[in-house]
């Protein structure tokens, strides 16, 4: 049972980093409609 443990450490991981790279990908988008609204 101990590859199970390692199987859900690596999805927890692939999670983190996808939704860090989401993040990172919506924080431009996000401060571009600030941007427009403040105009």
């Amino acid at each position: 049972m101990r590859w199970l443990r390692f199987a859900t450490r690596i999805t927890y991981l692939c999670k983190l980093i996808g939704m860090a790279s989401f993040a990172a990908f919506l924080q431009p988008e996000l401060f571009r409609v600030n941007l427009d609204a403040g105009q």
